[in-house]
């Protein structure tokens, strides 16, 4: 296991603590935010031009908190951030590697969602469409094929992503229940041959979250 970008990490994480205190700053009864939790299941496709190969689901855990402002009853801006583990795992089969046995990717991401939202509000509870792009930083990171770990020389990743969200949400009262998927736009491989695949990450995202204001 492998952490990069350590100092920026700790700063992006002393944010996330203080989106409350950001959010609360502001009066407008338009402004809200809260925190959530929840689950992705996550692959990563390797497109090596004439041929690609998708890997296996891997379940992580997402964490962080939201800030929102409404512009009138229907529509509004959301902004995420969020710790998202991602990754994959790939049969012996693939031959993604020279290195015998399965190979299996963990990665850690601090993520910065931008989503549009679209309110419908009823009697009972609220609907929300989200759409909007995604900033993530690769923190951490873990790779292995069978019993051998591989280092950054081996298998070079890039510190920053670029995705797009797509999802909904239900809030009841003040408890939401958000699911959306995430495509990464951008290659993820840092390796700089003319060979080099393409390697974009995939999530779906389902977290429950509550609403403090």
């Amino acid at each position: 296991m492998r952490f990069r970008n350590v100092a920026g990490f700790c700063t992006v994480f002393a944010l996330l603590l203080t989106l409350p205190a950001l959010a609360s700053a502001q009066a407008a009864s338009a402004t809200s935010y809260g925190v959530k939790a929840g689950l992705n299941i996550s692959s990563v496709n390797v497109d090596f031009g004439d041929a690609s190969i998708t890997g296996d689901g891997r379940a992580g855990f997402l964490f962080g908190g939201w800030v929102a402002r409404d512009f009138n009853p229907r529509f509004g801006i959301q902004v995420e951030g969020l710790f998202s583990q991602k990754g994959t795992e790939f049969a012996d089969e693939d031959n993604l590697f020279d290195v015998p046995g399965d190979a299996s990717f963990k990665l850690s991401y601090v993520e910065f969602p931008v989503l549009a939202r679209v309110n419908f509000p009823a009697s009972a509870a609220t609907v929300r469409v989200l759409a909007g792009p995604t900033f993530g930083f690769n923190v951490n990171e873990s790779i292995k094929v069978g019993d051998v770990e591989l280092d950054g020389d081996d298998v070079p990743l890039k510190a920053f992503e670029a995705g797009f969200a797509l999802g909904g949400a239900v809030e009841f009262r003040k408890f939401i229940v958000d699911a959306r998927y995430t495509w990464g736009l951008t290659d993820i491989n840092d390796g700089t041959g003319t060979d080099e695949p393409t390697v974009k990450n995939g999530t779906f995202s389902i977290s429950f979250g509550y609403r403090f204001r």
